[in-house]
């Protein structure tokens, strides 16, 4: 039997999966068809092999098994035989490997197996449905139950070569000829493209217009015309034109540069690019175990109904580039007739595979037009011409191939004229391409296997070039992705990890096997695994490697207090009413559980005990309260502890356990009966000062607090969660709960730091109260989790963002909860300047707690919101929206609610004051300065400030103070969602022993005959018992390599091993997460990938960023960046009207620049546009002239090194000298 060959019960063996191929009709002869398929019971058989389906042999009869629907890798025939020697084998379709009771056995040509058929008559008895698994190296599974595995499904996509070729839209021939008038005139046909002006005549892709004259113009039909190439393949890998030709095949002269590619086309960059692409064409396997690809007019075969309508796979090549820039000039849609649509006709295709030669083998083809098929590179099926549908078929068995040996298979195919193109291949061969990975691995030990995953990459040739050059490939690691599967895993593996103490899959290309550590040491229940690894270049290349895991977990009981086991089958199932863990709800009780044989070997790798129960309201937690899904039992006395607590009443309720191996055990039938206790009838959080936080709690109980029952304490959750409150004085059923001080209008008052008003529903609170029952003198303490809270805070505006569209200024507006209502604009308010605006918009749209509305200037008088402007919700008189019918929100608005400063882009305007009379005792003119930036007030106009100084100049209609705010505001907004992030997900803690602990343990487990199966020597292992060796002085003992070797794995992956059970918990509070990043709990590189900048991780380390302040910030009232890190660079340029330069400068300057904004004043405290005033002279210090001059400015603005703003622009300037007006100049002459 396999399992007496096995290295302590485990197999591991390797297959592959590379390519995906198809299915479908019957074959002339080779195997006929099995009998009937018909009967009451369904036989369902997943072989191992994947190059064929199966037969089923019962009472010395065959039976073709044919796919099952929606389960891939599993075949069905069906049987009325259900008597009491119900055996059955099963053998491949084409091929000679059998599977029996015993196993697979391969047998010679002709030979019949000789080990035992498989016995179905136990599971028969289950059901008229009988799943079979079979395995090349093991016996195979028999259940009544679909065993929920699924194999490869009998779909391949196989890669082929496309060559596309000119097909024309002229006559058959070469050229046409008449006289007219005695003058000839030459008309050219398809049969001449390359000499046709309007074709290809002087076209740098004249090869691909020569080559396509023999498509698309006849010369060559019949049916079908043999003799066109030679018997043996190309050393080029292609057909080579036969000498003689048959001579009633005309236009057929290039047939040698029909299957290889040309230069067609070339991109800006100089890439060149050919007329070849590669196409997939799926293949199926049909019911006779053939695998069949057709794509035809009439008929479509299985994976190929996206081409639904005739062999058309270059419709696409319209372009030779993936971008769509590079017209392919063989590329034409004409009308294949009103049956077939538009194509693109004209193609050749090329395939070449591999296969491994069995007897019995089969090839058929059905097609037009020219077809020719190699096997062993020697021409094997000659279908040439153009003509209709023609039929080629090939036995293998007389092309005198060995058994077992593999062959180069190809075929080519060409479309060569209108009106239709049809493709059939059907054949028993299994083919495959190249495969692009493979694996090789090294034996490092008795039963550890190191393995490397390994790609081939063509170079400058196509991936379906199969024929290419091999010099141009490289073989490289091949970065990949692993799943582990099996009848009851399905789990993604990751670099960097070990899994089931035995795979360790140290990167994206290398992966170990320990079968020693699966066998003894894994959680691994009985049975067949498989480590997928897929190639992330390409995901069709796949590889497994199978394990076979036998039974050996020691069985888990639950124990009493003395740890003595309890209930039925030695504590294998306890039942609730026999046994009960508790009476109460909401109170933790204690479960005890340990081995059920209390002489089973204690090892790192069983000790771990994973927790379930099936009612939610029922929580497994340790002893502190927190919620755990497993346990560990310890080293000395295999015992483990864990909690249990009901919240309400509960009935029924079903414990499990489960140890490693999968071995399980039950507490079935747990009740938990309510306690007399209070409970929160109804409970309302709401807000005083129209902040948006919490900051008064109502609460009613359905029952009076008294001497029986005390409120120790509650936890109240509503958006995040709020410190404990604790002492609390309550009695009666009624409690309030505010915010100390006076919450007063503007401040920030709440039980939390968090801006929450609700998610939409009823209750988006929940409160934990922790309650004291005292009866017949004892104490019972419960906890009371998820109590209601309901919502009775207003909505506030939290963050407004203007962008600007063409004419259309967009506002988008975050709010405190969900929308769901309609929209009018009396629900918002506005402030400009100090003054209340009601603006009108054009459009709005609501999405969640996002509001966006559309607004359009269409006159001087009509306010359009614009950055600094400030918004809120309107209030009503009694803290209300305006009208109840418009309410788009559950709760109406507080008096008080918060405004909110716009951010976003402002109107930039860059202008120039038309004609300015020049003053030329201004100190800006007397100035060596050709261009001076000043501030400017916001509401002048270029005009008015250049009259006013006598200067020309340009203005900047942009105010830095408002980059600052929109910095500081999407920095912070960046920010806020990584905290609500953090609030919402969980975190995850791991702690793990130091190197010095875990390699103290280790010696520990060596000298306590715990350690199991190791690679150490002998001599080490006597050493380390005898207490010669120790975990102080081993390095310094002249130990053997790959002694230390070892120590140092066994030691990693004790470091590995010690790694608590993974719990998450949310983060409390907004400055729980702030505390995170400045401790450096959340690492710079977490921080990076959310996009938080160093500027906000400063500003938290510093303190100057925290939870009571982050709202000033997220308005833009506060910033993290520094005036001094705002810079504006200027280069200006003047000319006269003819283009002549005259001056110019090129500067900087700073938002703290107080040159320009006053003593002590920066961009912030003095805000306003800039000017650039002109000194009115050339280069040489001459005042200009009367006239028109032309202004060239180029600006740059940056925040903390980066670019925000950049402009270059010209404007027409007038200058007039003197108080006489002579003659009018116009700028825009």
């Amino acid at each position: 039997m396999w399992y007496k060959s096995l290295y302590k019960g485990l197999v591991i063996c390797l297959t592959l999966t590379v390519m995906s191929f198809a299915q479908a009709g019957g074959r002339d002869n080779p195997g006929g068809a099995g009998p009937t398929n018909s009967g009451n019971t369904t036989i369902r058989f997943m072989p191992f092999w994947t190059n064929t389906s199966a037969i089923m042999i019962i009472d010395g009869k065959e039976i073709t098994m044919t796919a099952v629907e929606d389960y891939c890798g599993w075949f069905e025939a069906k049987t009325d035989k259900k008597d009491a020697n119900f055996t059955v084998r099963f053998k491949q379709t084409i091929g000679n490997i059998y599977v029996g009771g015993e196993g697979s056995e391969e047998v010679a040509t002709g030979a019949l197996p000789v080990t035992e058929e498989l016995s179905l008559d136990s599971v028969a008895a289950l059901g008229n449905t009988i799943w079979v698994r079979g395995y090349e190296n093991d016996a195979p599974e028999v259940t009544s139950e679909y065993p929920n595995v699924l194999g490869d499904c009998p779909l391949r996509n196989i890669s082929v070569m496309m060559f596309d070729w000119l097909h024309g839209n002229k006559k058959d021939g070469t050229f046409s000829v008449r006289t007219r008038n005695g003058v000839e005139d030459t008309t050219f046909n398809n049969g001449a493209k390359e000499l046709d002006p309007e074709v290809g005549l002087g076209s740098p892709y004249a090869v691909g217009f020569a080559i396509s004259d023999d498509f698309g113009s006849g010369g060559c039909s019949s049916s079908p015309m043999r003799g066109m190439v030679q018997k043996d393949l190309g050393p080029n890998g292609v057909p080579v034109r036969a000498t003689p030709f048959p001579e009633k095949c005309t236009i057929t002269e290039h047939l040698d540069y029909w299957f290889l590619p040309v230069v067609a086309g070339q991109d800006a960059a100089g890439n060149i690019y050919t007329n070849a692409a590669c196409r997939d064409l799926a293949i199926s396997l049909d019911d006779e175990g053939f695998w069949l690809a057709e794509i035809s007019k009439d008929r479509i075969s299985k994976g190929n109904e996206v081409n639904r309508g005739g062999m058309f796979l270059l419709d696409d090549f319209k372009f030779l580039d993936e971008g769509g820039t590079v017209p392919n000039p063989f590329y034409d849609n004409l009308s294949g007739g009103s049956d077939n649509g538009r194509h693109n006709f004209g193609f050749t295709m090329k395939f070449q595979a591999k296969f491994v030669y069995v007897p019995g083998q089969y090839f058929e083809f059905l097609g037009d037009d020219d077809v020719w098929v190699f096997i062993n590179k020697k021409l094997v099926v000659d279908i040439g011409g153009q003509h209709a549908q023609v039929a080629g078929s090939v036995n293998l068995d007389t092309l005198g191939l060995t058994p077992g040996e593999t062959y180069p298979f190809h075929i080519f195919y060409a479309e060569r004229h209108q009106s239709s193109s049809n493709f059939k291949m059907r054949t028993s061969m299994d083919l495959h391409t190249d495969a692009s990975m493979f694996l090789t691995w090294i034996q490092q030990a008795l039963g550890v296997k190191d393995y490397n995953i390994w790609s081939i990459n063509k170079k400058d040739v196509l991936n379906c070039d199969f024929d290419a050059d091999q010099t141009k490939t490289d073989t490289t690691g091949g970065p990949s992705t692993y799943r582990f599967v099996g009848s009851t895993v399905d789990e993604e593996f990751l670099p960097g990890h070990t899994y089931h103490a035995g795979i360790k899959i140290t990167s994206d290309t290398t992966f170990t096997i320990d079968s020693a550590k699966i066998v003894d040491e894994s959680d691994l229940p009985p049975g067949h695994y498989f480590l997928e690894i897929t190639l992330k270049s390409k995901g069709s290349q796949k590889k497994r490697v199978e394990i076979i895991v036998p039974g050996n977990a020691p069985a888990i009981a639950y124990a009493d207090e003395n740890w003595k086991l309890i209930g039925d089958k030695d504590g294998l199932e306890v039942v609730g009413n026999q046994a009960t863990i508790g009476k109460w709800a909401y109170e933790m009780y204690k479960v005890n559980i340990t081995f059920k044989d209390k002489d089973v070997k204690w090892t790192k790798y069983n000790k771990t005990i994973k927790i379930a129960v099936d009612n939610p309201l029922v929580f497994i937690t340790d002893e502190n309260g927190k919620s755990i899904t497993s346990v560990a039992l310890d080293s000395i006395d295999k015992h483990a502890t864990f909690y249990v607590m009901a919240n309400g009443n509960v009935a029924g309720a079903n414990l499990t356990i489960t140890g490693s191996g999968n071995v399980k055990a039950f507490w079935t039938n747990l009740n938990f009966t309510e306690p007399p206790i209070p409970h929160v009838k109804l409970a309302i959080i709401s807000d005083r000062n129209g902040d948006g936080r919490g900051d008064k709690l109502k609460m009613e109980f359905d029952k009076a607090f008294d001497n029986q029952n005390v409120l120790d304490s509650l936890q109240v959750y509503f958006g995040e969660q709020f410190p404990m409150e604790k002492h609390l004085d309550a009695s009666g059923t009624i409690l309030t709960i505010t915010v100390p001080g006076n919450c007063g209008e503007g401040e920030s008052c709440g039980f939390g730091s968090k801006v929450f008003t609700g998610d939409g529903s009823d209750a988006p609170g929940t409160m934990t109260t922790y309650i004291t029952y005292k009866e017949s003198g004892k104490d019972y303490h419960f906890i009371i989790r998820n109590e209601p809270i309901s919502d009775g805070i207003g909505p506030v505006v939290t963050r407004a963002r203007k962008t600007i569209d063409g004419t259309k200024h967009i506002l988008d507006l975050t709010v405190s909860e969900p929308i769901d209502g309609k929209f009018s604009d009396d629900m918002l308010q506005f402030k400009s300047q100090g003054e209340l605006k009601l603006p009108t918009s054009r459009d709005h749209t609501v999405s969640g707690s996002k509001l966006t509305l559309v607004y359009v200037s269409q006159g001087a008088g009509e306010y359009v919101p614009e950055v600094g402007d400030i918004v809120r919700f309107t209030p009503a008189e009694d803290g209300g929206t305006v009208a109840e019918d418009k309410s788009l929100l559950k709760n109406k608005p507080h008096l008080w609610n918060q405004w909110v400063p716009i951010t976003g882009d402002q109107a930039t305007t860059t202008t120039s004051p038309g004609v300015v009379l020049l003053n030329n005792e201004n100190p800006i003119v007397k100035s060596d300065s050709a261009t001076q930036p000043m501030r400017a007030d916001s509401n002048l106009t270029a005009k008015q400030i250049a009259d006013s100084l006598g200067v020309q100049g340009n203005l900047i209609g942009f105010t830095l103070a408002s980059l600052v705010n929109n910095k500081t505001t999407e920095e912070v907004a960046t920010l806020q969602a990584l905290i609500e992030r953090y609030m919402k997900d969980s975190v995850v803690t791991i702690n793990k022993i130091s190197e010095d602990v875990a390699t103290l343990q280790l010696f520990e487990d060596i000298r306590n005959d715990q350690l199991g199966q190791s690679n150490l020597s002998e001599d080490v292992v006597a050493g380390i018992m005898a207490g010669v060796i120790t975990a102080s002085n081993y390095k310094t003992l002249g130990l053997s390599n790959d002694d230390m070797n070892t120590i140092a794995e066994l030691v990693q992956e004790a470091i590995d091993l010690s790694r608590d059970t993974v719990v998450t918990y949310p983060y409390a509070t907004e400055q729980s997460v702030l505390d995170s990043i400045a401790s450096g709990a959340i690492s710079a590189e977490k921080l990076e990938e959310y996009g938080i900048s160093n500027l906000i991780i400063n500003s938290i380390k510093s303190g100057n960023l925290n939870a009571s302040n982050i709202d000033e910030f997220a308005k833009g009232l506060t910033s993290v960046i520094k005036p001094e890190e705002i810079v504006l660079r200027y280069r200006t340029h003047y000319y006269s009207h003819l283009g002549h330069y005259i001056n110019g400068e090129a500067g900087s300057f700073t938002c703290a620049d107080e040159g320009i904004y006053g003593e002590g004043k920066n961009c912030l405290t003095n805000s306003g546009n800039i000017f650039l005033a002109w000194n009115m002279r050339s280069s040489n210090g001459k005042l200009v002239g009367t006239g028109v001059y032309i202004s060239r400015l180029e600006y740059t603005i940056t925040v903390a090194g980066e670019v925000i703003k950049e402009s270059v622009r010209d404007f027409l300037m007038g200058v007039r000298r003197g108080k006489a007006v002579q003659h009018e100049i116009d700028v825009n002459d």
